[in-house]
């Protein structure tokens, strides 16, 4: 096998001088004390967020056109919301206020405000939404 020269750059011209390396190692701590402080901080919002969000589930009944809404902490069915025709999927907003549900054989998405447990407005939004 023939060697073969791909380049005459001597190794001295990739080398670094030990200030650069200083520099670069105080930035990393910086880097590295952001990161932890955004992760605390993350920490400390998602436990607030999941000690106020409310313990209750949100499911599609297909056959009776409703929605049972489920205390998470009791397992009992603390309300029945009636809603479009065949629902079969349920997402609750991010404030926790608001629950929609895709009704598929009415073309619709019901709007049910969680504090009252009524439906608040239908959308029509087009075929098995």
């Amino acid at each position: 096998m023939k060697s073969k020269v791909i380049s005459m750059i001597p190794i001295s011209t990739f080398s670094f001088s030990s200030s650069s390396i200083e520099i670069s190692n105080k930035a990393r701590r910086g880097c590295n004390i952001l990161k932890a402080f955004g992760i605390a901080a993350l920490t400390v919002l998602t436990l607030v967020s999941v000690a106020g969000a409310s313990s209750f589930a949100y499911i599609a009944n297909l056959e009776s056109n409703s929605v049972s809404v489920i205390d998470t902490a009791t397992d009992t069915v603390t309300a029945t919301v009636n809603v479009g025709i065949e629902p079969s999927g349920a997402a609750v907003s991010p404030d926790g206020t608001r629950v929609y549900v895709t009704n598929c054989m009415s073309n619709s998405v019901s709007v049910i405000d969680a504090a009252k447990n009524k439906v608040i407005d239908t959308v029509y939004v087009g075929s098995y939404p």
